[in-house]
């Protein structure tokens, strides 16, 4: 079977806020199954392709399948599954985080015509068997699907399929579908892991409860894992057939498990592997000698999600963190010369003037090397999401492309600051933090210029960014 694997734009956060393309992981490892199983896939990444529809035609798929996040990639979405809907016969299935916490709604939608829920590998690869033999659907696991009878429409929802626990059983994502040049892995010319094409997941789900996370739903706090030796075998396979040197851990969180973490650094570092990487971690569990583990390993970068510098809104939101253990994941990346980037949201439920001032005075003290700042989106599902409509602060979009909502301007209330304010303290707050690390960046720009690995037009564009964008008034 013919099948071709889209990835819909997901540069676009919000209005001026954009991110560098990087490698559709999902699809890849969905690829990676389907072609095990002798079927023919092409992957559409709509980030990097944009006259590569005509090619898409002509693959002539007998199977059109989509990956899907809650926010402004939805239009996209919506827009190919339309575009594809009527120049080709083929039936399109979604799935992803959105389709997983709305199948419903989402297979409802008429560009739709089925929808996986959770884990893709096991569901598709039984779809693609029951439609190459043309038989009935129901027996599929973790699908919603239309059936015509008589002339009308129902949605059939099948039972759950249990999450896939040996994920060391699943082959390596299929990198060599995708053109390596199409993607970007610099930030200013400077090679960076964060910005990494090639990227790994070494384990999913998330054993904690962060009310504004989907992961409670999607992976019912579920973490499942690979081996240390399984995830060193697959980066040998990249350092040696792709000559990679930067990867990105794609973990919910990757030291959940901290002897298997540093027996990763381990095996990276034993076996020579030369990998730069970046990973995501929370932070009360970073130490010291993890993060020395780390830094052996090739650790260059950690992503640290603090939320806000609000005591009472830290409680609120079920994060589980002190700001006092902030300050000390911080200061040990420091200490062993690792890049720190801390997440914050403005914008959540019950949040004042008040405490947006702390987050912004934290945010200050804090000191990290990068700041990424987000408004908060009640992600259905997530225990955050249940109180804003509890509490009549949020009305459900009743329409699939209502959910394409910005992460950085919003249009509705959820707080007690108004939204006009709190899009202004938005760009406000970044920008303010780029301006006073503006030396720090200055000084990293100047010195890869003279190491050779940053270039005049880098340093223009930079500056121009700086001056022009709009960020910075």
């Amino acid at each position: 079977m013919r099948i071709l694997l889209v990835n819909p734009t997901t540069r676009t956060y919000g209005e001026g806020v954009t991110v560098k393309a990087q490698a559709p992981l999902a699809l890849l490892c969905l690829a990676a199954v389907l072609r095990e199983k002798g079927h023919k896939i092409k992957i559409f990444d709509h980030n990097v392709e944009e006259k590569g529809l005509r090619d898409c035609l002509k693959f002539e798929p007998e199977l059109i399948g989509f990956t899907s996040f809650t926010g402004p990639m939805i239009l996209d979405a919506l827009r190919l599954s339309e575009l594809f809907r009527k120049r080709l016969e083929a039936p399109i299935i979604w799935g992803g985080v959105h389709a997983s916490l709305l199948p419903n709604q989402t297979v409802s939608d008429p560009r739709v015509d089925m929808c996986c829920i959770g884990e893709g590998e096991e569901t598709i690869v039984e779809l693609a068997d029951r439609l190459e033999k043309d038989r009935d659907l129901a027996g599929v696991k973790g699908l919603i699907w239309k059936k015509m009878n008589n002339g009308t429409t129902k949605i059939i929802e099948n039972a759950p399929r249990p999450f896939i626990r040996d994920l060391d059983a699943l082959p390596f994502p299929a990198w060599d579908l995708i053109e390596a040049k199409k993607y970007s892995a610099t930030s200013f010319g400077i090679e960076k892991s964060s910005l990494a094409l090639y990227s790994i997941q070494s384990s999913r789900g998330c054993p904690y409860q962060c009310g504004f996370c989907y992961n409670s739903v999607f992976n019912q706090r579920t973490w499942r894992f690979k081996s240390a030796d399984r995830v060193i075998e697959e980066l040998q396979f990249l350092r040696e057939k792709f000559h990679v040197k930067t990867i990105n851990f794609k973990d919910d969180n990757f030291v959940v498990n901290k002897k298997r973490a540093e027996k990763i650094c381990r095996g990276i570092y034993k076996n020579k592997l030369d990998i730069k990487f970046a990973i995501d971690c929370r932070v009360d569990l970073i130490t010291l000698p993890l993060a020395q583990s780390l830094k052996i390993g090739g650790c260059d970068r950690i992503f640290f999600g603090v939320e806000s510098g609000s005591p009472r809104l830290l409680r609120f939101i079920q994060k589980g963190i002190s700001l006092g253990q902030a300050h000390d994941a911080i200061k040990i990346c420091k200490k062993v010369g690792i890049r720190s980037s801390a997440s914050f949201i403005l914008g959540f439920p019950t949040e004042t003037m008040d405490d947006i001032k702390l987050t912004q005075n934290f945010i200050n003290t804090l000191n990290a090397d990068d700041l990424m700042l987000k408004i908060f989106v009640p992600f259905p599902g997530s225990a955050l999401y249940k109180y804003v409509v509890e509490h009549h602060l949020f009305s459900p979009p009743q329409k699939l492309e209502e959910w394409a909502i910005s992460w950085s301007k919003v249009d509705y209330q959820l707080s007690e600051v108004p939204s006009k304010m709190l899009n202004h303290l938005f760009k406000r707050t970044l920008a303010g933090f780029y301006i006073r690390r503006a030396p720090t960046n200055a000084l990293t720009i100047f010195s890869g210029l003279f190491r050779h690995n940053i270039s005049l037009p880098y340093i223009s564009f930079w500056i121009s960014k700086l001056l022009l964008d709009g960020t910075i008034k």
